[in-house]
Order: C-alpha cells, then structure tokens, then sequence
C-alpha cells in the first residue's frame, strides 16, 4: 500500500466528536470488497468525546489500510483551518478514485467501491459516480429512501438535475469522485457545502453516472451537524448563503455561462436569505465584517458579490430605488412593460412613479377567465397580444426569478426579444 500506483481509492473520512457514530463508518468501509487496493485517510479533528480512540483501534488493526492523524487543536472552526484541511487532502489522498465519508454517515454495501470503479473505469470520461442512499433522522431515528434522481436502474444525469437538486441533495458519502476533480481550483474548495462544488464542478467536466441502489446512509438533523447550525446560528447561515452566492457566480463565469438557466435559479434561491433574513443593509455587512474578520471572504469577487446584493436590497425594498441599468434599458425602448401583477409589478410601479418614469402597462403569461383587464390603473394584456410593435418595446420582468427557466420559455414562446430583469442578482454573461 506504500505505492501510489497500487492504490485504485482513497478514503477520506473526516470526523469530529462522532464517537455513536464513528464506528459504523470505519466498519463500512473495511467491509469493502474490491479486487484492487484502496486506503482508508482519517482526520480526527482533535475529538474530545472518546472517537480518536476508536479511530485508533481500527488503525490498529488494519495498519496495512489505514492512515490517520489526531489533530492537536481542532482546525475546521476557522477559514485559514479549512483551507489548510483542503491542501492535506490534496496531499494526503493517492488513489486514482477519491470517496468522502464523514464520521457520521456510512456505507451499507460492501460492493459499493468495485461497482463504482467497475464502471469508471470502463467510461474514462465519467468524472463522479453517484448513488441512492437512506435517510436517518437522528431525532426519531426514522429512515427513509433519499431518492435524488428518478431512476429504476442506472444512467446519466443531467445538468438541470444536478444543479436544481428538485428531488434531494444526493449524500456526499454516495459520490465517488476522479481524483482530477477534487484538485480542482481554488474557488471549488473555497466555497460552503464543498461536496456541492464537486459535483458542479465534476459537472463541467462530463457526464455523471447515477445508480439507484442504495448504498449508504446519511445522518441528518444530528446535534452539533451543519444542518442544525445553519438553522440556529445566524452568522454561521449567513457564511454558508454569502459562501454558496460567490461560488454559484463564479461558477457561472468559470463555465462560460453553459448552464446559466439553472445557475441563475439556484442563486436567486440562495439571494432570498438575504432579501428575508437581514433586517437592513447595515446588518448585511455588519456579518460581512465579522465572516471577514474570521478570515472568510477576501476575494475580490466577494465584494463585487455583496455589492450587487446590497443593489437587489434596494430594488426589492426601496421605493425610491432606480437602478442605473434598468434606466439604461428603459432609455433604449420606447415602450415598457412589466411582466407579471404581483408583489414585484408593485414594487416596480412605485419605483416609476417616484422617479416619474413612464410604461405602458402589464403583462401576464395567460390571463384566466375573470382575471382584471386592468392593475394599478393600466391595461393588463397576454404577452402574446401586446398592442405594441415588439421591436420597440422593452419587457420589465416583475416576478420572483427562482423560476428563471420558466420565465424565460414564456417570453419565447410570446416572440420577446427585448427584455430585463432587475431582481435578478447577477446578469450573468448579459451584464
């Protein structure tokens, strides 16, 4: 096992305070049966519960398999400790294949490892494997079948499906990744919730392989786990949205925009935290002081990332608010229009008026029998049956753009050309 070229897989397993739970990880993962050789990395960020001794044990008696390190300090509280984390991986991990298990989570199949090598290695260019896994609630200990993907058996995902998550988040503890992937750059390891950057990441790289065996189990709602924390500790939530906003625009840039429909729906999904949880912009970088004091978030394009927040603050939420780039495009059309008659049409009115803009009226998808021919005091029209030479007109979107793709299959379908959206945090390659 001293020859890096033996080893098919590396293991990392990365564990804090789990000692309930360490045990069926480290059982899970002997219990493989492969017909190539694979190591087994554990780093026990300095447990203080009694799980480095059964790390030890297990270290003990597979020597031939196992290597790990017992942290003096505990290092993953602080960015410069995750960072540093990243460059052991880096280091640390030899195999041709690399898995993640965590402390708290494990395997249940012990042909889980030569299934998936089996099958990357006969398609070189698949870059991650994923599969099925169980759902444990460690508040009722109740289990149940994740389901990611829709799937009887086996196949390629797509990009829509792994970047929307509609179904679920598939466990970090079901990925097998190529080794290439988990040496991406820098921004991949930066971001919060990096098993998500992997596979975005492994994403841009080719096609990734579903199989709907289950074959792990994921811990969730476990006291102390990063689910719980980001719902009680509100600096802690904010880290990981401002972290995941960053990441999910650089990404976008980093790809040349290839999957920007779904790329902009999952950054608004991330942005609404801001526009729901921060009661005011001093707020918003008063926790983006302290991540930064902490050590989070010294990148330029963070700052460019709270810039544009603070303007989508003050789109949604001021009523004197008139942007530099709508004025830009409401100068470049003679007519405008907003799309929709909801919250956002409102906000959007009261923002005209108070600037003493002019626009001609609303827009709907479909309007229903009984649906108002007026809002607000201006005609409301299909955007099929605008009365208005197209060419000349600008289309306003005033609606929620989680559901980008949808929006924009509208406007298609309608034949607009000229349209912008000012809730949108970041305009991508349009900008």
């Amino acid at each position: 096992m001293t020859d890096k070229k033996e080893i098919m897989v590396s293991i990392w397993c990365q564990t804090y305070n789990h000692k309930d739970y360490i045990r069926d990880a480290l059982r899970g993962f002997v219990a493989q049966k492969t017909n190539f050789a694979f190591e087994i990395v554990v780093y026990d960020d300095a447990s203080t519960d009694g799980t480095s001794d059964i790390v030890r044990e297990y270290a003990d008696k597979y020597p031939d398999i196992f290597r790990v390190t017992i942290a003096e300090n505990n290092i993953f509280s602080s960015a410069e400790g995750q960072i540093n984390l990243r460059k052991k991986q880096r280091k640390d991990l030899r195999g041709k294949y690399i898995g993640f298990c965590e402390g708290d989570d494990y395997w249940i199949d012990c042909n889980k490892l030569q299934m998936q090598v089996d099958y990357m290695e006969s398609h070189p260019d698949c870059p991650a494997y994923f599969h099925n896994a169980l759902r444990l609630d460690c508040r009722d200990l109740s289990l149940e079948t994740i389901d990611p993907y829709e799937c009887s058996d086996e196949r390629e995902l797509t990009a829509e499906e792994l970047i929307m998550l509609y179904r679920a988040h598939p466990p970090t503890a079901s990925i097998l990744f190529k080794r290439d992937i988990v040496l991406g750059p820098d921004f991949i390891d930066l971001a919060p919730g990096r098993d998500y950057a992997l596979e975005l990441y492994a994403l841009s790289k080719g096609d990734i392989h579903y199989n709907s065996r289950i074959m792990s189990v994921y811990r969730f709602f476990r006291p102390g786990s990063y689910t719980e924390t980001i719902s009680e500790d509100r600096i802690f939530a904010f880290r990981f949205y401002f972290g995941m906003t960053s990441f999910l625009m650089q990404y976008d840039r980093y790809t040349e925009y290839r999957y920007h429909v779904w790329i902009t729906s999952r950054i608004q999904s991330s942005a609404e935290w801001f526009m729901y949880s921060m009661k005011s912009d001093k707020e918003l970088i008063q926790f983006y002081d302290e991540c930064q004091k902490e050590g989070y978030f010294s990148e330029a394009f963070d700052e460019e990332c709270l810039e544009k927040i603070k303007c989508l603050r003050a789109q949604t939420f001021d009523a004197s608010y008139y942007g530099r780039k709508i004025e830009k495009f409401v100068q470049t059309h003679k007519n405008i229009v907003f799309m929709g008659i909801g919250n956002y049409s409102r906000k959007l009115t009261e923002q005209f008026v108070h600037n003493h803009v002019k626009f001609a009226g609303y827009a709907v998808s479909r309007k229903k029998d009984g649906d108002a021919d007026t809002f607000m005091g201006k005609s409301v029209w299909e955007l099929t049956e605008l009365p208005l030479p197209k060419g000349e007109t600008g289309v306003v979107i005033a609606i929620n753009p989680m559901n980008w793709n949808d929006i924009l299959q509208s406007l298609e379908n309608a034949g607009i050309e000229h349209y912008f959206c000012p809730f949108l945090l970041d305009q991508g390659g349009n900008e």
